[in-house]
């Protein structure tokens, strides 16, 4: 089996749970319930999300050898949406760990739910793009 195929899955499963745990603490932030409880679901959201940034770093290689030629002749306006999600995910990323980072200081609610939902945000429309280009070659 190739990594895709094995990482593939965990990498969808980690990104799920990841969205999931960050919906619910910006939930409980937004109402402001602010307390070590909230903050620490954040904080499980934020290592959820770098799981599968990871994956999908260790992925990247057998895509780009094995996949993307493929896309390129057959839908080459997928290649460029799968890198623009790459970079999507990255910015998201980077927002979430600096909101739990922000959530860390008692001054620093504001900051941190702000970074939180743009990472959200952008985790969110990362994993659209990651769908769509996963499924509309099989059609």
């Amino acid at each position: 089996m190739t990594p895709l195929g094995i990482l593939g899955p965990v990498h969808l499963v980690a990104a799920v749970v990841g969205l999931s745990l960050l919906t619910a603490s910006l939930i409980r932030l937004y109402r402001s319930e602010d307390g070590v409880p909230t903050r620490r679901l954040a904080s499980a959201g934020g290592l959820f999300m770098a799981i599968p940034f990871a994956l999908g770093w260790a992925m990247y290689p057998t895509y780009r050898t094995q996949i993307k030629p493929g896309l390129l002749t057959e839908h080459p306006g997928l290649v460029t949406a799968f890198e623009s999600k790459e970079h999507l995910a990255a910015m998201g990323l980077c927002c979430v760990l600096g909101g739990v980072g922000a959530l860390i200081a008692p001054e620093g609610l504001g900051a941190g739910r702000s970074l939180l939902t743009t990472g959200w945000m952008l985790c969110v429309i990362a994993a659209g793009i990651g769908v769509a280009v996963t499924w509309v070659p099989s059609l």
